[in-house]
């Protein structure tokens, strides 16, 4: 079940707005449309859907994991969807049609997925349970770049870009908050954020 909190300006304690019930199993993971607009939800029943924030009804649901979907991330622009799953994939879906785009397949499950900074095309970042990231070229369909797993890279359960590109901060099942330095990756990581291609934005500041 997803909860609704209406919070009161200022701070205080919530109200409970609405339950939204459409899910058959344990909600994992949450990501709002840079709009607000929207809401994507991944849930253990495979499936994600997605919410007109309006009215908190189902726009459209999206059916192609087998297995628990474990996060989501929507693109800067809204108009793709990413979600890692225990199924050892990650996807893309276009958000309007709920078309799936590309399918990745990793080495374990996959714990966390996160969309770079929006002037990034292309590029999905994915942690798996053996700690090890990998950046996907996913109109390519290719692995541009990885990371071996190490003792500060796994149970990441969420993972969230700075605006840079330059940290990553996970939030990992050990009940910690880590601040990851991309610096630290290796070369081939590296040369791929200074590489990828930019886009200028307009409108959006």
């Amino acid at each position: 079940t997803l909860i609704v909190w209406l919070l009161p300006q200022g701070g205080g304690r919530g109200t409970i707005q609405r339950r939204l019930s459409d899910h058959n199993g344990d909600v994992t993971s949450l990501a709002f449309t840079r709009d607000g607009r929207g809401l994507v939800s991944g849930s253990c029943d495979t499936l994600v859907k997605r919410w007109d924030a309006s009215d908190w009804t189902v726009a459209s649901t999206l059916k192609g994991h087998e297995s628990d979907v474990n996060s989501v991330s929507t693109s800067g622009n809204g108009e793709l969807i990413a979600t890692g799953s225990t199924d050892w994939t990650v996807r893309v879906w276009l958000t309007v049609s709920g078309e799936c785009t590309g399918v990745f397949r990793t080495d374990k499950p996959v714990t966390a997925v996160a969309f770079p900074p929006n002037d990034m095309q292309g590029y999905v970042l994915a942690f798996s349970t053996s700690g090890e990231l990998v950046l996907w070229n996913w109109p390519r369909n290719q692995c541009a770049a990885a990371d071996t797993g190490d003792d500060s890279k796994q149970h990441i359960s969420s993972v969230a870009w700075s605006a840079d590109c330059k940290h990553l901060f996970a939030g990992s099942w050990d009940a910690s908050v880590k601040v990851l330095d991309t610096a630290s990756f290796s070369s081939s990581f590296a040369m791929q954020l200074s590489a990828a291609p930019r886009r200028t934005l307009h409108g959006d500041h």
